[in-house]
């Protein structure tokens, strides 16, 4: 539900169905009935916008003998996109029917934080890192996360455009969890797309990863990958 506050200010809530991403060192398994609640303020300027929002949670764990644990997850964001060129010029590219290259682009930047929000932030999903069950006395914690990234998206003509990214995770751990647990990492992309018609992109992008885990031991990778995307 999306509630205009003003002309350039919306509010909005909703209720998400629940699932908890836990690692339960095999003493249960994860149990969600509760709904996730989210909702946001966004403020729509003519040169970006600015949005901050929040989601609060019902971590839950079932184990193979006992009652169901619960923990309270809440995570929050501010994220937030501007025009740089165009609000330097005084341009207004979202009302100009056919704006520059330079009144199109745009710095995008996110910082997300919270407990029990791993299956919130992308590069955490599948890693069990909403919530850990202690192995050695079968406790849930949600596990603090947070990530944030910073890009600059610069378009040469109406048809070209590059982008640059840098963005980083940092997670916390539950008691007594094993030496290879995911900790944090950091990434670099660098992509230039070809758009030849409407909805219609082409591109390639390097990216650089470095992984970090509880253990302090540390890998990198390389890749280079082509794209194809069409919005349908």
């Amino acid at each position: 539900m999306t509630i205009p506050l003003s002309d350039k200010v919306y509010w909005a809530t909703g209720i998400d169905q629940p699932f908890s991403d836990i690692t339960t060192n095999g003493l249960g398994r994860n149990a969600e009935d509760v709904p996730d609640f989210a909702t946001h303020l966004r403020y729509e300027g003519d040169f970006g916008h600015v949005q901050l929002s929040s989601v609060f949670r019902s971590i839950e764990f079932r184990p193979t003998v006992g009652a169901t644990q619960r923990d309270f997850g809440w995570g929050l964001s501010a994220s937030g996109v501007v025009h740089p060129w165009a609000l330097l010029i005084g341009s207004n590219p979202v009302r100009k029917d056919n704006p520059t290259g330079l009144e199109r682009s745009r710095i995008l930047v996110q910082y997300n934080v919270g407990k029990g929000i791993g299956r919130n932030i992308d590069d955490l999903l599948g890693f069990g890192l909403d919530g850990q069950v202690d192995p050695a006395t079968g406790q849930l914690h949600t596990v603090y996360a947070s990530g944030w990234t910073a890009s600059y998206e610069h378009w040469l003509n109406e048809k070209w455009l590059a982008n640059f990214t840098y963005s980083g995770v940092l997670t916390g751990s539950a008691p007594n969890q094993p030496g290879d647990t995911y900790d944090g990492a950091k990434y670099l992309a660098v992509s230039l797309w070809y758009i030849p018609v409407r909805n219609l992109s082409t591109g390639i992008e390097y990216l650089y990863g470095e992984r970090r885990d509880l253990d302090g031991e540390r890998a990198k990778a390389n890749r280079v990958n082509a794209l194809f995307q069409y919005n349908f």
